[in-house]
């Protein structure tokens, strides 16, 4: 029915409506047309500034994926160094900061083309490291190597330093690189005479004028002030150059940076280093000093990260060690050769950048000794802005436009770094001392290279040239290795400059050192009781080599004897200069002779061999009735304190048993610190003693104070074999390190007492 209705209601309207006109379905057909037309224009304009949009955004990354080329300039003035206990930075941490700056900006270079060159300045400026790419390791740690030894110069001249760094940028022809110098200095610029008013005022506006076209260049200054107890003292530091570099820094967009003691140095690269790449970071979320054993932080990784990067800097003493693991919050550790992970490391500082990491706490472990610290910096994932879909209206499809044809520019041709790996540190008076030498990316044709011996800031000794003929102490020819054999005929510093010319031109020049010792003579040292020594017992020998007062590691074997009036012997002993050795004494008394005999053959120096002696009296031990008589009338006599005072202060057990690995069933001590005990000998394992066998009821070992030195020994007991560092041993002088095995327990002994002094 109600089908029915619908039906007559539509028919009426059909017979009722109007015809209509041909003009008025004209002017109705031109309305539709219209606003077709309008609604088309609509839709290909907001099209339009979407794609304007997302073209704007690919070309501001593109820019930002272009690179940086970062001139780094530093202060290697006679104020940097040891200058008399007041030197600014004696212990180069502006170099291990220029090699984190190094290491860290070589961790984006798979993804953006950086470079870095280094200038070393002190009165004058010299490139130390042209504008080099990061984008391979290996040439990374050559980068590192390089900057390694600085070259102490006289006088200082930041400025003269700017205008090479700004040379080196404009001959790169960077394009839509960005541009930036980092400029390290321990104050004001110095004279080798004093300046007058006027010439200090020159100094300042030139400093200025430099600022000025490092501004309208677009080139970032970054000046970072080391600050002293020394600096401190002059006024003018204060009063002019703070306000001057503050100045310099801020006008071309950079940043100034006061920095107080060397140590804050790697803080602030890290610092500049954020500001350049625009990086975000929570700091130092790691800062511990560890005196061994283990232990673990928790890192929190938020979610929406694009990267993340850990920077981690390990700080361990000498013959220590220090292992540092990062775990992902599933408990999987980081691997170099993941996809999306990317990981660097030299000297005391290794980075981990891992794209798209996944949130939660992160693990880091850390075993040893040491300090740790641990930067967490990261990017942000933006979050994508919807796209407003267009209607479903066919755009007609534009003709492409002939695309022009762009030639590339040439790229100039760095001049070849010059790389010398593997020149000593220390050479002997009369020994050969090879030079070699690398030219990267390859030896120029026509180019002859030189090496030049003086005495740092005197005349020149020797000047000989480098080859590549397989002679005169080149392995190889045609390798592309120079090399060449200098003898050393000069005691002290001697300074070697080595450099590269064509036609006569020189092209390029390195500059290191080499301290050159006289020949190793044996030293001893004899315990300190003198020549007198007791009968029955053990004393620690320690012989070593030594050039002038220094220690030497030479090598070879030392064996030190002890021979009695008639010559016969009567105790010997064999191992390493420089290690303490543990000599018998014999039972019978009288005078005895103890002699040490060395010998080693080196590479690098003439053979050493050298023969050392001194007599010793051997007497019995003072009677224990008479001890106990002489402590009992003291302390009638009220001298107890004076007994218990003297009895305290004789060597005792030091160092500490740590468990490694333990049989099943173990229930004895994990960790036992020997020097709580104070005690001079202590019994292991049986019932009563520290670190017991399960079934093992009887005593496996003794401790016991070596007379003289205070050194610990360890005598084997009954049962299973004792060994130590994998040898069976009956009585053995432990060291720090030294690992203890009884069946299936293994201890290490622990003890910082340095084995050389």
């Amino acid at each position: 029915m109600a089908l029915q209705m619908a039906r007559a209601w539509i028919g009426r309207r059909r017979h009722t409506r109007p015809r209509l006109s041909l003009a008025e379905q004209v002017r109705r057909q031109a309305r539709r047309i219209v606003i077709t037309v309008i609604g088309l224009v609509f839709i290909t304009c907001t099209l339009c500034l979407v794609l304007g949009l997302l073209v704007e955004k690919a070309f501001a990354q593109d820019q930002a994926d272009a690179g940086m080329d970062v001139m780094l300039i530093i202060d290697n003035s006679n104020s940097m160094f040891d200058k008399g206990g007041i030197g600014s930075d004696p212990e180069l941490r502006r170099i291990e900061a220029a090699q984190l700056f190094i290491t860290y900006l070589g961790v984006d270079s798979g993804i953006t083309a950086h470079q870095v060159g280094v200038i070393g300045y002190g009165g004058r400026a010299e490139e130390v490291l042209p504008l080099t790419s990061l984008a391979d390791e290996d040439r990374r740690h050559e980068m590192a190597e390089l900057i390694a030894n600085p070259r102490r110069m006289a006088w200082t001249n930041p400025a003269a330093a700017l205008r090479l760094a700004q040379q080196a940028l404009i001959e790169m022809e960077s394009g839509d690189r960005r541009q930036a110098v980092v400029l390290l200095t321990d104050g004001k610029p110095e004279w080798d005479s004093t300046p007058t008013a006027s010439e200090r005022a020159e100094i300042v506006a030139d400093l200025r004028q430099i600022g000025t076209a490092y501004a309208e260049e677009g080139v970032q200054l970054f000046i970072l002030l080391l600050g002293n107890t020394a600096t401190d003292a002059d006024p003018e530091i204060a009063e002019v150059y703070v306000p001057l570099w503050r100045e310099l820094g801020e006008a071309t967009g950079g940043r100034f940076y006061a920095v107080r003691g060397a140590d804050g140095l790697i803080d602030i690269y890290h610092d500049v280093l954020l500001t350049l790449s625009g990086v975000s970071t929570d700091g130092a979320v790691v800062d511990v000093a560890l005196s061994g054993g283990l232990e673990r932080r928790v890192i929190n990784v938020e979610p929406n990260l694009r990267r993340v990067t850990f920077v981690i800097r390990v700080v361990q003493p000498q013959a220590s060690s220090m292992v540092v693991t990062l775990t992902r919050p599933d408990g999987r550790g980081l691997h170099s050769g993941e996809a999306g992970v990317r990981h660097t490391a030299y000297g005391t500082t290794a980075i981990w950048a891992v794209d798209n990491p996944e949130a939660g706490d992160w693990v880091v472990t850390m075993e040893g000794q040491g300090s740790v610290t641990v930067w967490k910096d990261y990017i942000v994932e933006p979050v994508p802005t919807p796209v407003p879909t267009a209607a479903a209206t066919p755009v007609p499809t534009p003709t492409a436009l002939p695309t022009a044809t762009v030639t590339p520019r040439p790229t100039p041709t760095p001049a070849p770094t010059i790389l010398v790996p593997g020149l000593p540190e220390t050479a002997f008076l009369g020994a050969p001392v090879t030079v070699t030498v690398r030219l990267r990316p390859a030896t120029p044709a026509g180019a002859n290279a030189w090496a030049a011996w003086s005495i740092a800031g005197g005349s020149e000794l020797d000047r000989i040239l480098l080859l590549d003929d397989g002679r005169a102490g080149d392995r190889t020819g045609g390798d592309g290795i120079l090399s060449g054999v200098w003898i050393a005929d000069t005691a002290g510093v001697v300074e070697v400059r080595i450099w590269y010319e064509i036609a006569g031109r020189e092209m390029g020049s390195w500059v290191g050192r080499v301290r050159v010792e006289t020949v190793p003579r044996l030293s001893m040292d004899v315990p300190p009781d003198g020549t007198t020594w007791r009968t029955g017992r053990s004393v620690a020998l320690t012989a070593r080599w030594m050039a002038g007062k220094a220690p030497v590691d030479a090598g070879g074997v030392v064996t030190i004897t002890m021979v009695d009036a008639t010559g016969a012997v009567v105790s010997t002993a064999t191992g390493t200069p420089g290690k303490a050795l543990m000599l018998a004494v014999p039972d019978t008394t009288g005078t005895y002779t103890v002699s040490a005999q060395a010998a080693d053959e080196g590479s690098d120096r003439p053979r050493i061999s050298d023969v050392i002696s001194f007599e010793v009296q051997v007497r019995h031990p003072f009677p224990v009735w008479a001890l106990g008589a002489g402590i009992a009338g003291a302390a009638a006599l009220g001298a107890g304190p004076r007994v218990y005072a003297w009895a305290s202060r004789r060597p005792q057990l030091v160092g500490t048993l740590r468990v490694l690995s333990r049989p099943t069933g173990y229930t004895g001590a994990m960790v036992e610190d020997l020097s709580i005990l104070r005690t001079r000998r202590l019994q292991l394992g049986g019932r009563r003693g520290p670190f017991g066998l399960p079934d093992q009821p009887s005593v496996w070992g003794e401790l016991d104070v070596v007379d003289g030195d205070g050194y610990v020994a360890l005598t084997a007991g009954t049962g299973p074999s004792v060994m130590v560092n994998n040898r069976i041993t009956q009585r053995v002088l432990l060291h720090d390190g030294d690992v203890i095995e009884v069946g299936d327990l293994r201890l290490r002994y622990e003890c910082l007492k340095p084995e050389t002094s």
